[in-house]
């Protein structure tokens, strides 16, 4: 237990350790006196999340819209960019805007998003408006929204684009707006002081919400604000309220959304009759909106009808003041099946494994010691100082006689595979796959192959590989060792490439391994059937993958590829009519999957099927 170049006490307490790891009592009071216990997390590496929630600390602008969290001016330009986060957890009120059962974002809040950056930037009016996509709120899903004001150009006018994209999605945005911003100081044109409209005739409210329901609108109680109406041949006139439900708060908006989207409840309800069944006319476009006043929880509205489903709007407070302006509103038509393409995204993405190739690096001068590959040693003395052992013992055993410990230790597993029963470098099939397996081994067969079963062959290859984990993981000689297991077809990186079945069980070891031991451990699978070809680029590979910590990597035709996550995409399936279906005859020499096979009726199933 002592060694000659090692304090005693720290071998001692070393050796205590070990042994109270293996279950036996140790008295570690006599060692460092009384104690108290102090309790772990369950999870070793459940730390709690740290998070600046003041956007000032973060270098950005605070704003004060209730549906934006910060801004920040790009140094560059002038280009002004807003964030926010929406969620129909965080603004529940949002879940009562529904357009054939799907929860988007109303048009007015593209709209007051745009009124607030306008103000903030100089700008007073929205020249224009045009939506480009309905943002789909889905349950359980956060979004992030990205409000883009660009520099203003010689006549002052600036763009405006609104984007967003789920929370933890790393995909293209989605532009959802495009608006222009201008700057118009004119006075409000309109006077709504006059109420009720002279000359206009009252109208029953009681089922506008009942029809618009049945059309495919069925606002909840945040958004039914319409309380009286009137009409005077093609103007409507009304007075909406913003419910208690729409959180009644209406600091930081413009114009409340749930407010000013109840105004043109009324127009929306009075064109049902032209609207085709399995359509609805939503807004797509605005010009010429302005913002008056701000504060407003109860407005007067004017409605002049226009063509094609356009019409204008005059908004003022209960006092007759006026609050918003809209020149142009028009609507167009949009059917279920469009919006049910927008909400297609699932709320569980699938995902699919692709391998992405990384730029190679410059071998470090690095000591590498190989372990039972002879063939593999003299290939990498030619692009490495590397030794030779036949195995870990041996090498622990040469550095306590006094040997220099390597920075590196490659371990081959199934190396000589290729050399009995070759797998072919262009992604076709094996020569004979059911062949393709060996055990962990040098060529003079130290270890040997465990006959032609490939599941004895994975469970000696995956056992011998353990034991050198262990060995390398507890030696303390071995500290700042790094551990190479090289593999051989044990992974595919392609839908084509062949498996090794015998060696592909170790990289579930090892990767195992790899998060109690993170930078310890490198796991690299090459395809080359020659050692010459692999030890090339093998160092390459190595500083590679260490240099942008990538644990477990891949060497096909000399590039280095390590695996992501992307999103997969499924085609539809085909539709098939009930009628055109033909049975399927029963094979009696198929094969048949039981799952729960092993006990009850399946079990009695799999015996009748024997």
């Amino acid at each position: 237990m002592l060694r000659r170049d090692r304090p005693e006490p720290h071998t001692a307490v070393t050796a205590a350790a070990h042994t109270h790891a293996h279950a036996t009592p140790v008295d570690w009071t006599a060692v460092h006196g009384p104690a108290t216990t102090v309790d772990l997390p369950t999870y070793a590496f459940q730390l709690p999340p740290t998070r600046q929630t003041d956007p000032a600390a973060l270098g950005l602008t605070t704003t004060a819209h209730p549906l934006l969290g910060a801004a920040v001016t790009l140094a560059h330009d002038d280009t002004t960019v807003y964030t926010g986060t929406l969620s129909l957890t965080t603004h529940p009120w949002l879940t009562d805007h529904t357009v054939f059962d799907t929860p988007i974002l109303p048009g007015t809040a593209y709209l007051d998003l745009a009124l607030h950056a306008a103000d903030h930037t100089g700008h007073t009016t929205i020249d224009e408006l045009l939506l480009h996509a309905p943002l789909v709120l889905r349950p359980g899903r956060k979004v992030r929204v990205q409000v883009i004001v660009n520099g203003a150009d010689a006549d002052g006018n600036a763009t405006l684009d609104v984007y967003s994209r789920d929370e933890g999605e790393h995909g293209e945005w989605t532009r959802h707006a495009t608006a222009v911003l201008t700057r118009d100081d004119s006075e409000p044109g309109f006077d709504l002081t006059v109420w009720p409209p002279e000359d206009a005739v009252p109208i029953e409210v009681e089922s506008v919400y009942d029809a618009l329901t049945l059309a495919g609108l069925p606002y909840g109680p945040a958004f039914r604000g319409l309380r009286t109406a009137w009409r005077r041949g093609d103007e409507l006139f009304a007075e909406v309220t913003l419910p208690q439900e729409a959180d009644g708060d209406v600091t930081g908006y413009g114009v409340h959304p749930a407010l000013f989207d109840a105004a043109v409840h009324l127009p929306a309800w009075a064109g049902l009759a032209e609207v085709p069944e399995g359509h609805n006319r939503l807004p797509f476009a605005w010009s010429g909106v302005r913002l008056h006043a701000t504060g407003a929880t109860d407005l007067r509205v004017r409605v002049k009808l226009g063509d094609a489903g356009s019409l204008s709007l005059q908004a003022a407070d209960p006092t007759g003041a006026p609050v918003a302006s809209i020149d142009t509103l028009t609507a167009r038509l949009v059917s279920a099946e469009q919006l049910s393409v927008s909400r297609s995204t699932p709320d569980d993405s699938l995902f699919r494994v692709e391998w992405s190739p990384l730029e190679l690096q410059p071998a470090a001068r690095e000591a590498w010691a190989v372990l039972g590959d002879r063939d593999l040693h003299e290939a990498l003395r030619q692009t490495v100082t590397a030794s030779y052992y036949d195995d870990l013992t041996a090498l622990t055993d040469a550095v306590d006689a006094a040997e220099p410990v390597p920075d590196v230790i490659v371990l081959p597993v199934g190396s000589h595979l290729h050399q009995e029963h070759p797998v072919r470098d262009d992604d076709t099939e094996p020569a004979d796959p059911e062949r393709s397996t060996s055990a962990t081994g040098n060529e003079t067969g130290d270890h040997g192959r465990v006959g032609e079963n490939p599941v004895a062959a994975a469970h000696a290859v995956t056992e011998r590989t353990l034991t050198t984990l262990q060995t390398f993981l507890t030696d303390d000689r071995l500290t700042t060792t790094r551990l190479l297991v090289l593999t051989h077809h044990a992974v595919a990186t392609t839908s084509r490439q062949p498996i090794d079945l015998t060696t592909a069980p170790v990289w579930g070891l090892v990767r195992s391994a790899q998060t109690e031991h993170p930078g310890r451990i490198h796991l690299i699978d090459h395809d080359h059937n020659d050692h010459t070809t692999t030890a090339t680029t093998l160092p390459q590979a190595a500083a590679t993958a260490r240099h942008h910590d990538e644990p477990h990597t891949a060497l096909r035709h000399g590039t280095l590829l390590t695996p992501r996550l992307t999103p997969h995409t499924t085609q539809p399936a085909p539709q098939h009519r009930a009628e055109d279906a033909q049975p399927r005859a029963w094979n009696p020499d198929g094969t048949v999957l039981i799952t729960g096979g092993l006990t009850g009726i399946g079990a009695l199933l799999a015996h009748h099927l024997a």
